[in-house]
Order: structure tokens, then C-alpha cells, then sequence
């Protein structure tokens, strides 16, 4: 009998998750460090003034960063993900350098699998159709935030020719297919997500009622032509 009840509570949990709406709380950490790296650890040698100075700037950017707070809107068809307003950090070069590359509004609608990003560049509003995330499921698992996490990989061709490799953890207790950025569409909520540099990492979530907004008027365009003309910005 308390099997029984353990299975129903877990039901009413989840379909609580599936109908209702909320607010995931996401915090951001810089992984990948120069500093760490064999580009690094050669200059700490042959160039330690340089290694010096990059080191400390990482030193302030780690500290600057934990400031930030990431936020993921959602209901049943949509999620708005988005850094909130900060009051504490307020020169611009430092919040620069704490947001990094990842600006802008991600808008991501269910029923049509489209994402839109929402960003600003050169005085005008740009609202840029992503490309779909083309996922592959993974058996590893492992426990994260206190979800059962399953991974998820993906290839993300960058404007260079290159890709960047992306890493996602998500969980079927949550069972809602949305995620920080641009990664949505995965059997669950992301709780962890790391896209080379930067590592997003669930840290609450709440249920309570909210209202998403579609985006505001701007210059719709899509990916590859928004890169062709801002080669500088990078997703």
C-alpha cells in the first residue's frame, strides 16, 4: 500500500509539472579556463606576465558571474529564458565580461518547435529563427541538482566551420521540454547544461502562475544571415 501511495504521489507530481506553469532558477559558471588549458600552462612559463593577467581576469569574472541569476519562464507551450536585471554589478565592462557571448531573450514555442532569439546588436532589434537542436540521446546517467539526469549531446555548426560540442542533462521527473538558451526539445527540463565554455546548472524551481510575452517588434532573420552580417557574436 505505501508502494501505491509513493506511485501516485510521483504521478500528481509530474502531471503537476506537465499542466502548470513556473519559473526555473539557473546559475552560470565559466568552465574551460585559459588558465586550465595547454595554451595556459605553456604561457605560465614562457609568458607569465601574460598568464598573470589573464589569470586575475578570470579571478573577476568568476567572482562577477555569481551575481548573475538566469531565469526560465514556462507553461504548457512555451518558455522564455533570460538573464534578470541586475542591480549590483553596474559598470557595463564588467557585466560584459560576467554575460560573456549568451545576450538577448530566448522564446521557445512547443507546438511549432521553433526558437526565437531576441537580440540587440548595433542599435536594432534582431529576431533571429534558431536552427533546430538535432539531439542524441545518451545511456549515461548520473544525479544533478537531485534529479536523475540522462545526457544529451549535440554538434552546433559554428559561423567558422567548426562545431561546438554541447553536453545536456535532463530529467524525466520534470518532464517538461525545455532548457536554457536555445536547447529545448529534450524528453525533460535540462538541469545541466554545458556548451564548452559556460556550464548552466538548475538550482530551484517554482510553480506558480506567469505570463509570457511573444517578442516585441524587430528585424526577423535567420540564423546563418544573422552571423553573416555579426560575425563577432557567437551562440
Amino acid at each position: 500500500m505505501k508502494n501505491v501511495f509513493s506511485l501516485l504521489f510521483m504521478f500528481s507530481v509530474l502531471t503537476g509539472y506537465a499542466q502548470d506553469s513556473g519559473i526555473a532558477t539557473y546559475k552560470k559558471e565559466w568552465i574551460n579556463l585559459y588558465s586550465e588549458s595547454a595554451a595556459g600552462r605553456q604561457d605560465k612559463i614562457a609568458n607569465p606576465q601574460k598568464y598573470r593577467e589573464y589569470r586575475e581576469l578570470e579571478k573577476l569574472q568568476k567572482e562577477l558571474t555569481k551575481q548573475l541569476a538566469y531565469k526560465l519562464k514556462f507553461d504548457k507551450n512555451r518558455s522564455f529564458f533570460y538573464l534578470e536585471d541586475l542591480l549590483n554589478i553596474g559598470n557595463e565592462a564588467d557585466l560584459a565580461l560576467a554575460k560573456g557571448p549568451y545576450q538577448g531573450e530566448y522564446y521557445f514555442n512547443r507546438k511549432t518547435d521553433s526558437v526565437i532569439w531576441a537580440i540587440k546588436a548595433l542599435g536594432e532589434k534582431f529576431l533571429v529563427n534558431l536552427d533546430k537542436i538535432d539531439w542524441k540521446l545518451e545511456k549515461e546517467r548520473k544525479t544533478i541538482s537531485g534529479y536523475s539526469c540522462f545526457k544529451a549531446s549535440a554538434k552546433i555548426p559554428l559561423e567558422s566551420g567548426k562545431l561546438q560540442s554541447v553536453v545536456a542533462w535532463y530529467t524525466r521527473e520534470i518532464p517538461l521540454n525545455y532548457g536554457p538558451l536555445q536547447y529545448n526539445g529534450l524528453p525533460g527540463l535540462v538541469v545541466q547544461l554545458e556548451t564548452g565554455s559556460e556550464l548552466y546548472t538548475l538550482t530551484k524551481i517554482q510553480q506558480k502562475k506567469i505570463t509570457i510575452n511573444v517578442p516585441g517588434k524587430g528585424t526577423s532573420i535567420s540564423e546563418s544571415d544573422f552571423f553573416k552580417q555579426f560575425e563577432n557574436f557567437k551562440l
